[in-house]
């Protein structure tokens, strides 16, 4: 299958659709639209299985660390526009499958981010008014 888009092609499968319902529609163009529409329906849940896997390999744990957000509040701006934009009707499923795995990156990101600065704050303890590194324990 070349590459197209789901929006596309469910606008095709539509119109076969519609014109399956017309009411003086000759045998010869029904079966015609029939197996068109058959084919767009494959082509359809072709897509879409593709979109599902990759949501579902996002979703996974990566495989190799992820690095922290050198600057976390850009990262979090970023973030935060992948979400509006995944939030808009009328964005397509390719728009929106890119737009959750950039989501995806800066979240782990940013957690790892936030991960480093916890484990940091629980090195330092506070003596006598000044930061001191406490010591690790290995």
């Amino acid at each position: 299958m070349s590459e197209q888009s789901f929006e596309k092609e469910l606008e095709k499968l539509e119109v076969c659709v519609e014109a399956l319902n017309q009411p003086n529609i000759a045998l010869n163009e029904s079966l015609h639209n029939f197996e068109k529409g058959v084919a767009l329906f494959r082509d359809c849940q072709e897509l879409l299985d593709h979109a599902k896997q990759k949501v579902l390999t996002l979703q996974a744990e990566p495989e190799t660390p992820t690095e922290p957000a050198e600057n976390f509040e850009a990262s979090i701006k970023s973030l935060e526009s992948c979400v509006e934009e995944l939030g808009k009707s009328n964005i397509s499923l390719n728009e929106a499958l890119i737009n959750f795995e950039k989501g995806v990156t800066l979240f782990r990101s940013c957690q790892e981010h936030l991960n480093r600065s916890k484990q940091k704050v629980i090195e330092l303890k506070l003596v006598g008014g000044s930061v001191q590194e406490t010591q690790k324990q290995k």
